[in-house]
C-alpha cells in the first residue's frame, strides 16, 4: 500500500538553536495532513484484521436451538441469547465463543431456577451465584460445571453452610 500525497512528508522547521536547512540540519517534523491520513490507514488495517462479527435474529441452530446476537464464522461468538428447545436450560443471556457461553451471562433453567456469573465453554466455571426457586442461593466459585462448588449455600430461613459443597 502506498500513500501518494502532494504534501512533503517532512517540512523543516528552523529554530535558533540548530543549523539552518542549508547546512543539512535542523528539527524535522511531520506534516499534521500527513500523520492523520497515515493513523487513517493504520486504523483501516487494525479493523481488517481485527475479527468481523456480524449480528443475526432468530438464527435457528442444529440442536433447534434459537440464538440472536453476534456471530463469528457462522457460531455465536460476542453479545447474544439463546433459547434452548430441550433440556433443563430455558434461555441464555451473555457472552459467547466459538458456538458456546463463555464469559459473564445469565441462565434460566426451567424450573425457575436462575445461574448468574462465568461460564467456559459452556458450563458455569468462576465466580456465580444460583437463586433456586424455593428461595435457596448457592454463591461461591463454580467448578467442573458445577459438579464442585467452593462457597456459600443460605437456605431460605437463613440458616447457611459455607465451604465446599
Amino acid at each position: 500500500m502506498s500513500i501518494i500525497s502532494s504534501t512533503p512528508l517532512l517540512s523543516k522547521q528552523e529554530s535558533p538553536s540548530y543549523s539552518s536547512c542549508d547546512q543539512g540540519s535542523g528539527m524535522a517534523q511531520i506534516d499534521p495532513v500527513v500523520m492523520q491520513r497515515a493513523m487513517q490507514l493504520a486504523l483501516q488495517m487494525l479493523q481488517q484484521q481485527a475479527p468481523i462479527l456480524d449480528r443475526v435474529e432468530n438464527l435457528k441452530l442444529g440442536t433447534q436451538d434459537i440464538y440472536s446476537g453476534q456471530i463469528k464464522n457462522g457460531k455465536p461468538h460476542g453479545a447474544g441469547e439463546l433459547k434452548y428447545a430441550q433440556g433443563n436450560r430455558k434461555k441464555y443471556e451473555g457472552e459467547f465463543a466459538d458456538g458456546l457461553p463463555d464469559g459473564e451471562g445469565r441462565l434460566w433453567f426451567q424450573d425457575g431456577d436462575i445461574y448468574v456469573g462465568s461460564f467456559v465453554k459452556g458450563e458455569r466455571e468462576g465466580r456465580g451465584e444460583m437463586a433456586y426457586i424455593s428461595g435457596s442461593k448457592l454463591s461461591g466459585k463454580f467448578s467442573n460445571g458445577d459438579d464442585k462448588v467452593v462457597g456459600t449455600f443460605t437456605r431460605r430461613s437463613g440458616t447457611y453452610f459455607n465451604g465446599e459443597l
